[in-house]
Formats: C-alpha cells, sequence, structure tokens
C-alpha cells in the first residue's frame, strides 16, 4: 500500500494533473471547442488511469515474491512461519485488491 502513497508517486499525481490542466487551459484558448473539456481531459483520465492499473499491476508482482517465500518456508520447514504473518501478507494483497477494484 505504501506504493501508491509514497512521496514520489503522490509527486508523479500532481505533476500529471497539473500538466493536463495547463495543455488542457492552453489548448481551450488557442482552439476553442464546445466538446474540448470532454476531449482532452477525459483522455487524461483515460491515460492516468492505465497508468495506475499498471501500477496496481506492479505492485500485485511485488507482493507474489515474499508471499510465496513465505509458504515454500512454512511448507519445506526451513523456518518457523507463524499464522500472523501469513495473514499479514493476505492482508496486504487484500488492500492492493481493494486498490484495484475501486479504482476500476
Amino acid at each position: 500500500m505504501a506504493t501508491f502513497s509514497s512521496a514520489p508517486a503522490l509527486w508523479f499525481d500532481l505533476y500529471f494533473a497539473a500538466c493536463a490542466a495547463i495543455f488542457a487551459a492552453g489548448w481551450m484558448l488557442v482552439a476553442p471547442h464546445p466538446w474540448a473539456t470532454w476531449s482532452i481531459l477525459g483522455s487524461a483520465l483515460i491515460l492516468f488511469t492505465s497508468y495506475f492499473q499498471v501500477q496496481v499491476s506492479v505492485a500485485i508482482n511485488s507482493w507474489y515474491g515474499p508471499f510465496y517465500d513465505l509458504v515454500q518456508a512454512a511448507l519445506s520447514k526451513s523456518a518457523q512461519v507463524m499464522v500472523q504473518q501469513f495473514y499479514s501478507e493476505l492482508s496486504t494483497f487484500a488492500g492492493i485488491a481493494l486498490v484495484a477494484v475501486v479504482s476500476v
């Protein structure tokens, strides 16, 4: 979950919103059209949503490694794995999945 609320991620979100707003304002001044707001800001929303879904996929991919390492350690009995560790990893996935479902 820290992936989505880290400083670089939030700065990028702010940068993207500012660039989209500046571009939309400039374009509407240069070539005004009744559908400009929908077309420009709608396209920016589609681009941002695609970017965000990629970030969710990266977060899920990053979760796989530690989770399956934990499962392998538990099954091979190479390390003692507590049930709290297992549920902690599952709750991490639940948080990422919640972000994925809500953001669609």
